[in-house]
């Protein structure tokens, strides 16, 4: 099963192929009610994002990775994520991922929590399989934390849209940026990396994703119902801060947008308004200006390792993903 994501590495995509296999034959031996469910996320042709940046993490300068294990860590990668986003779309009661009726939707709150679990620990087992691995597992604990971190602290400000950017940036650093910078530091463990490029592909895994998710919640803004597979303004319906918002926010002078959010979520109704207010005021604008700041730093990073194709498809993956318009 090809992805046309990745046509311009077809190396890659053979690897993600390897990935997806793994991802299948480790969901297989689920039993019961969540089998069927689990086969379904298996055969899903998303783009693999995070295991194709520790793919490329491996192939960096002289690194040396055996498929195998590359691709076993990469499956397990994956498999946080979807389980993360099971639980996400639970808490956010979201209706929709990728155009898809979401799991929770189909089996109710309870099944789906017990198959994100299964998920989750099915990931774990493939991550710590070989306790020989040249990474740290501490890192991986870390990281991990980092990410139920950052989500308790999103659910415990839900509907509070007056957070400090600084804080936003810290959430999505452990809700998103920690998972990208987990499979740049695995690839580049698995690669035999030294670890100067370690930490530099680990600083580049964690600016792509916070400009990954700065963008994504620009789309939340901008983009078209039909392309994003979920309702624009769905962030500001379930009472999550995101970026557009947050610059407006700090540039509204008149406090008319402070007033239309003052005291409740919004509904449906409200949302289109409070969207071409923030455009008014330039918080899109601002949120972009952000985002490629760490676009830029990203890019440093990468300037510190040795001339590569792999440097050169993450360069390409940085830019295109800054570019994406769903």
């Amino acid at each position: 099963m090809s992805n046309e994501y990745w046509n311009q590495d077809p190396l890659l995509a053979e690897w993600l192929e390897h990935v997806r296999v793994n991802i299948k034959g480790t969901l297989s031996g689920a039993r019961g009610y969540i089998r069927p469910h689990l086969q379904d996320i298996a055969s899903q042709q998303g783009k693999m994002l995070r295991p194709a940046l520790l793919i490329l993490a491996s192939w960096v300068g002289s690194g040396s990775s055996q498929q195998e294990e590359v691709t076993a860590l990469a499956a397990g990668i994956e498999l946080v994520h979807a389980a993360s986003l099971i639980h996400d779309d639970i808490i956010d009661e979201a209706s929709a991922r990728r155009g898809e009726e979401t799991l929770h939707r189909r089996i109710g709150n309870r099944k789906a929590v017990v198959a994100g679990d299964y998920i989750l620990v099915r990931a774990f087992a493939l991550l710590s399989q070989d306790m020989k691995r040249s990474y740290d597992s501490k890192v991986v604990s870390d990281r991990m934390a980092k990410l139920c971190e950052s989500e308790i602290d999103q659910d415990s400000e839900i509907g509070n849209f007056f957070i400090p950017k600084s804080r936003y940036i810290r959430r999505i650093g452990g809700k998103t940026a920690a998972l990208f910078s987990l499979s740049c530091y695995l690839g580049a463990s698995a690669g035999k990396l030294d670890a100067g490029q370690v930490r530099a592909l680990s600083r580049f895994g964690y600016n792509l994703g916070i400009s990954f998710q700065m963008h994504d919640d620009i789309l939340d803004i901008t983009g078209r119902p039909n392309r994003m597979g979920k309702d624009v303004g769905k962030d500001l319906t379930v009472g999550i801060a995101t970026l557009p918002l947050i610059c407006a926010l700090e540039m509204d002078r008149s406090g008319k947008l402070k007033r239309m959010l003052d005291g409740a979520v919004p509904g449906d109704r409200q949302i289109p308004e409070i969207i071409a207010e923030i455009h008014r005021i330039g918080g899109v604008d601002a949120a972009r200006r952000t985002a490629r700041s760490y676009e830029q730093q990203a890019n440093r990073e990468l300037s510190r390792l040795p001339a590569c194709d792999a440097r050169e498809s993450l360069s390409r993956l940085l830019h295109r993903l800054a570019k994406r318009q769903s």
